[in-house]
């Protein structure tokens, strides 16, 4: 430290005899010696200031430091000593468990009794609740009916919650289904039902619905939600206590989308019991352009009318085209697996229709394409069932395809042997063939023939 001290005050002595050398160049600068010197004395004594500031300031902190350890020694010994006193505390309370065992029993009984009776309003209006909760359903005030379907169904889960830990206590091999209070509540269970047809027959007319009566839709969708919440908590109470209540999970949103596919399944099958007369030859044209129109305004109806009512997480839109894309491809399976040989050309509307399929006159149309590209692209696992495959497999397109050749040249080989029949019995007749302008022998094969080829391939 000596040795760093003195290695500084040689520094010191050098610098200032630079800077002396610096500043008396000449013999007339030594006039302003006692000026320089008050210059650098003033100097000093500032930086002495800060200097003594400085240090003054970490001794502070320094003292200001010791204070709070001194103070966190001292809490840190008070709170050994009371967890010490603690610790002796719980020692001496541990015998109380065993003298308390009998409150904590009368505790548990006291609140089951408390839940009960707080039940005990409902359940003796059960039988009125239940007959005034069906002519609610039957008067369509669905909201109302739902709300009182919730009361009775708690009451009863709560009920029979503590029946189930009664038996499971008492190592019962009975179940809460055998006990007087799930007999007592299972007309809960036909009004359950009787909401779940009302709201699967408003499901089932959607399209109808969301352009008449979008309320009636929300409110219904709304009660399918209530329910898939509910089916939420009692799967996580099952996890906890064992206990799943009767009739759960319900699984309503699942069944609206099986409504919703089926609807759209009974809506092609309509359109096609229409065919009762195919022996016109234009019957499936008429038929796929009827189809077309079909499909691409109920889409275009169901992105601005129905998906406002749908929850988001729903995503009806994707939904429907992907229902929709199903019961086409499985209509026109049908039409190719079923294909009659002698008319070759309803081979080719349907591959024509196959072909623009997704063109800007359906699938591809503005309101659509976005969707249906997602569709197609959709490799998302949660999704991955939704995917919009090929409309018909590779193999039912190349039997169509074989299928059309086929019958094709066999239909143009038997022309063309009748022609060369009719043309060689013309050829032998007494009488000359026609002949030309010029006297040339002419004859109307080449033309038919042509036309023959334009129209079969």
């Amino acid at each position: 430290m000596t040795e760093e001290v003195e290695l500084a005050k040689c520094a010191a002595l050098q610098k200032a005899s630079k800077y002396v050398a610096s500043v008396l160049v000449t013999p007339d600068q030594l006039d302003k010696v006692e000026q320089i010197r008050r210059k650098i004395m003033r100097n000093k004594a500032a930086v002495d200031s800060r200097l003594k500031t400085a240090v003054q300031s970490q001794i502070d902190g320094i003292r200001s430091g010791l204070n709070e350890l001194k103070s966190a020694q001292e809490d840190i010994a008070y709170v050994k000593k009371s967890l010490e006193e603690v610790s002796n505390i719980f020692v001496e309370c541990e015998p109380l468990n065993d003298k308390l065992l009998k409150v904590k029993v009368a505790h548990e009984r006291h609140a089951k009794l408390a839940k009960t009776n707080s039940h005990l309003g409902l359940i003796f209006n059960v039988p009125e609740t239940i007959k005034l909760t069906e002519n609610l359903i039957k008067e369509g005030k669905l909201l109302q009916a739902h709300k009182n379907i919730m009361e009775l169904e708690a009451t009863r889960d709560d009920l029979l919650l503590e029946v189930y830990k009664i038996y499971k206590e008492e190592g019962s091999k009975e179940s809460y289904t055998d006990s007087p209070l799930y007999a007592y509540f299972s007309e809960v269970d036909n009004l359950s039902v009787g909401m779940k047809k009302q709201i699967s027959m408003i499901i089932s007319r959607t399209l109808a619905a969301a352009r008449h009566t979008p309320t009636e839709l929300v409110t219904s969708l709304r009660i399918v939600e209530r329910e898939e919440r509910s089916d939420a908590r009692c799967i996580n109470q099952e996890k906890l206590t064992g206990f799943m209540p009767p009739g759960r999970p319900k699984c309503w949103k699942d069944h609206c989308q099986a409504v919703i596919k089926k609807s759209v399944e009974n809506r092609f099958d309509s359109n096609q019991l229409e065919l009762t007369d195919k022996t016109d030859k234009m019957w499936l044209v008429r038929h796929l352009e009827r189809m077309r129109a079909l499909i691409l305004d109920d889409l275009i109806s169901v992105k601005h009318l129905v998906r406002p009512c749908f929850p988001p997480n729903y995503q009806i839109f994707k939904l429907y085209i992907y229902y929709y894309h199903d019961a086409m491809s499985r209509m026109l399976e049908g039409f190719a697996l079923n294909q009659n040989p002698s008319r070759p050309n309803e081979c080719v509307t349907l591959l024509q229709w196959i072909a623009e399929y997704y063109g800007p006159e359906l699938l591809g149309h503005e309101e659509l394409k976005d969707y249906v590209n997602e569709l197609k692209l959709n490799t998302t696992k949660e999704n991955e069932e939704y995917r919009l495959e090929d409309l018909l497999s590779k193999g039912v397109i190349d039997s169509l395809t074989e299928l059309y050749v086929k019958t094709t040249a066999a239909n143009i080989k038997s022309c063309l042997e009748k022609m060369c029949l009719s043309e060689s019995q013309d050829w032998n007749q007494d009488k000359l063939p026609e002949t030309s302008g010029d006297g040339s022998f002419q004859t109307s094969l080449p033309i038919i023939l042509f036309q023959m080829l334009d129209q079969n391939v």
